[in-house]
């Protein structure tokens, strides 16, 4: 079970907030200009990319060691960067 705390606190940290809000603005005005040629692979690969981010926030926070929460940090901003090759 997961500790009450954490999930206060994890919605008081302010760059899981900003994720949280990217990828809404992602979601809402992104996808929808996408090309329909590029509507399914494009679209899935932003869709896991823009989760990604908040998603890795909160398992960093989650996590006892503060290295580790720094580690999923790089990972969400590795993320960020992410690009269809």
């Amino acid at each position: 079970m997961i500790p009450n705390d954490n999930i206060q606190g994890l919605e008081t940290l302010e760059a899981w907030k900003k994720a949280n809000e990217f990828a809404l603005v992602i979601y809402r005005e992104v996808l929808p200009k996408l090309p329909v040629e590029e509507k399914w692979n494009l679209d899935q690969q932003i869709r896991r990319a823009a989760q990604s981010v908040p998603a890795n926030i909160a398992e960093g926070h989650g996590r006892f060691y503060y290295q580790d929460e720094v580690r999923f940090c790089y990972i969400a901003r590795g993320s960020l960067t992410e690009r269809n090759l």
